[in-house]
């Protein structure tokens, strides 16, 4: 038997279940800082205006962390993201663990 051979099936494992977890990907449109009194006299039919574009990029998160940007597209009658910025897998793992590490 191969020393150690265990441990790096037993690894494996691991890493697929741990590939198999649901997470959340959230897109971030637009952020904007306001007064809570603001805030609280929002009402139907109230617009907030935001400094950023239509056509800018937007933000992809997953737990808080940015992992990629892309742009708004339509399919069909919904919308998608088309992504233009993403890093390798080790570079978004690496994101994504970065919390996981901090006592």
């Amino acid at each position: 038997m191969v020393p150690g051979a265990g441990n790096a099936a037993s690894a494996d494992r691991n890493v697929e279940q741990l590939l198999r977890i649901p997470v959340s990907l959230a897109v971030i449109l637009a952020k904007k800082q306001m007064l809570l009194d603001d805030i609280l006299h929002l009402s139907t039919g109230s617009v907030v205006e935001f400094d950023k574009s239509h056509k800018d990029v937007i933000d992809l998160v997953v737990g808080g962390k940015g992992i990629a940007t892309g742009e708004v597209i339509t399919i069909r009658d919904k919308f998608g993201i088309m992504i233009t910025k993403i890093g390798t897998v080790q570079e978004t793992l690496n994101k994504l663990c970065r919390e996981l590490e901090t006592p």
